[in-house]
């Protein structure tokens, strides 16, 4: 009996188990949606934290280096920048200041001569009339005439062609400046898109995007010409 059991147990066909593959199917295709889509290229798995960092001779590779203002102005923002590995809008705030500072003596200089001919204006003013009246006289009256101006000029402490020289030493690097980085901006130099300041970003973004109300020239500009004025101001107090 005992044998027979186990026979017909061992011979017994396997019972069909019918089972609803609708839901299975269902939740392995919500699976499925859930998993986010391969990339279709590398650039789709490059992020902004994977930009390298700028190296020694990157910008030179990109054309941007050369001897010209702009060109010298950008080698300096470049080793700065590589050298203390600050991000990139203090870098360039860091590179102004250093040349403003580098423009400093002449600064000085081109303060002092104006507050100084501040100071000696009517008598300057009144040797260039004497020399105006004397052009239509004769040689030996201009002759006097021009040593009383350049006896009123060295009285002021004042070097007409320094006053001259002055501006075209600072106008080189500030337009150098300006245009240097705008070039680093427009080229554009990747590593310029992370600046490392919230308020602007993106510093290759167009300006009317990053800043529409052209905010930051209208600051630039007057904080020059409140620069100017209390330099002028310090300095016509210290002569008189």
């Amino acid at each position: 009996m005992f044998i027979e059991d186990a026979y017909a147990t061992s011979t017994a066909e396997p019972e069909t188990i019918w089972v609803d593959t609708s839901e299975p199917l269902t939740i392995n295709a919500d699976l499925a949606s859930s998993v986010d889509t391969p990339p279709s290229s590398i650039t789709d798995i490059i992020t902004p934290d994977m930009i390298s960092p700028l190296q020694y001779g990157d910008l030179a590779d990109l054309g941007l280096i050369s001897w010209t203002p702009a060109g010298l102005i950008r080698w300096s923002l470049e080793v700065m920048q590589v050298s203390t590995d600050i991000p990139w809008f203090w870098t360039i705030v860091a590179g102004t200041v250093f040349w403003r500072i580098v423009l400093l003596p002449f600064s000085i200089k081109g303060s002092r001569d104006v507050a100084r001919m501040t100071v000696h204006a009517p008598k300057l003013e009144a040797a260039k009339k004497r020399l105006n009246a004397a052009s239509s006289k004769g040689k030996a009256e201009l002759e006097q005439a021009m040593i009383g101006l350049q006896d009123a000029y060295a009285e002021a402490g004042v070097s007409p062609g320094s006053m001259l020289l002055m501006p075209f030493v600072q106008l080189p690097v500030i337009i150098g400046l300006f245009i240097g980085i705008k070039g680093m901006c427009e080229h554009p130099v990747e590593q310029l898109r992370h600046s490392g300041f919230d308020f602007l970003p993106d510093l290759t973004a167009i300006t009317s995007v990053a800043d529409p109300y052209f905010i930051l020239p209208i600051m630039m500009v007057t904080a020059m010409n409140f620069q100017m004025k209390v330099c002028e101001a310090i300095h016509v107090s210290f002569l008189c």
